[in-house]
Parts: C-alpha cells; structure tokens; sequence
C-alpha cells in the first residue's frame, strides 16, 4: 500500500520531520498501544479493559484542549465529567476484591487509550501536511 501511494512523482517528497513523526505516531499509535492494551488485559477483564481504551475520545478532548487550544464545549465538558465519574464508580466496586493487580492492568489499559490518542490528534496534524490517505499507509507499516 506505501509503494502504491508513493507512485505519483509530482506529489511532494516527504520532510525527514513528516517521516519520523509518521514513524513515531504509527509505532505509538498501532504497535505500542495493542501491546500495553494486551498487557493490560492479563490483569483486567475484558470487560473493564474495553471501559477503560474506549476513554479514548475523552482523552483527545483533553489533548486537542492542552495542545491545540481548542476550548471544548459544555456539551463535552458534561461528557467528560459523566464518563469519568462512571470509570470512578466501576473501579471503586472493584478494588475491593483482592486483585492486586487491578490498578496495574487499569493503568496499562488507560496508557493504550492514552497512546492512541495522541496517535489520533498529532496525526490530525500531520495529515494536513502529507495527506490521509498516505499518512495512514506509511503508520501501518511501521
């Protein structure tokens, strides 16, 4: 697919910049958030997992608002509140259980979710340099 998109001769050549953030994003975004997620997922059940990687969304709300200054609405504000209030409320159920190794495996699911995010809004930024279309075959090839 990345010789196929890198065929056009007019389109521009890539900046080393754009080629090691492709690089960087496709290495967190793909390989190493699936890795800790699964990781994550030996101390967690599935179920929890999937509550705590699909905080996704929130988390590039706070990213696209610390680093692209893009002020999120009331709408995601309550959002976000509700969200994390319930992940609060799951794992206070569940910390008295005896799993030790709860917190870890929350921890590393939420470092997969927090890894994809930051996949998510640096690669929205590199895309409008390079193009969708080649930023995405490029990032899965790494």
């Amino acid at each position: 697919a990345a010789t196929w998109v890198g065929r056009d001769a007019t389109r521009s050549r890539l900046t080393r910049r754009d080629v090691w953030a492709i690089v960087f994003l496709g290495f967190i975004g793909y390989y190493l958030a699936s890795f800790v997620d699964f990781l994550g997922l030996q101390y967690v059940s599935a179920g929890l997992g999937r509550l705590i990687l699909f905080l996704y969304p929130t988390l590039v709300v706070l990213l696209t608002t610390v680093f692209l200054h893009k002020r999120p609405s009331i709408r995601e504000i309550v959002a976000l509140v509700l969200t994390y209030s319930g992940i609060a409320l799951v794992m206070s159920t569940l910390l008295g259980d005896g799993n030790a190794n709860l917190s870890l495996g929350a921890a590393l699911c939420f470092a997969s979710a927090t890894g994809y995010a930051v996949y998510l809004v640096a690669g929205s930024q590199v895309v409008q340099r390079v193009g969708s279309i080649r930023f995405t075959a490029y990032a899965t090839t790494v």
